[in-house]
């Protein structure tokens, strides 16, 4: 009885090594008559062209209006310099 059990035992264990070394290899049959077993991909998929991506709002509003603002900043330093320092600094005397 003991002999009977451990031949089941064998055989259980050899079944089981044999249908793991055995069904991944009937996995990787391709079903293609391609001699080069190269798989075809059951859907082909396309992908959209590539779209720019959009602008931030900080770019499309903000930059242009910080570049704006400091335009004005600098004509405006520019016309007080003018008022304040280099009209004061020359005088028409009478003569």
């Amino acid at each position: 009885m003991r002999v009977l059990r451990r031949m089941a035992i064998r055989i259980v264990i050899v079944g089981a090594l044999l249908a793991m070394a055995v069904v991944p290899a009937l996995a990787q049959d391709s079903g293609s008559s391609d001699p080069n077993g190269n798989l075809e991909p059951a859907v082909t998929v396309t992908t959209p062209a590539a779209e720019p991506p959009k602008l931030d709002w900080t770019y499309r509003y903000m930059i242009p209006a910080g570049l704006v603002l400091g335009v004005v900043v600098i004509v405006l330093t520019s016309g007080q310099y003018f008022i304040s320092v280099v009209r004061t600094r020359y005088r028409i005397v009478d003569e």
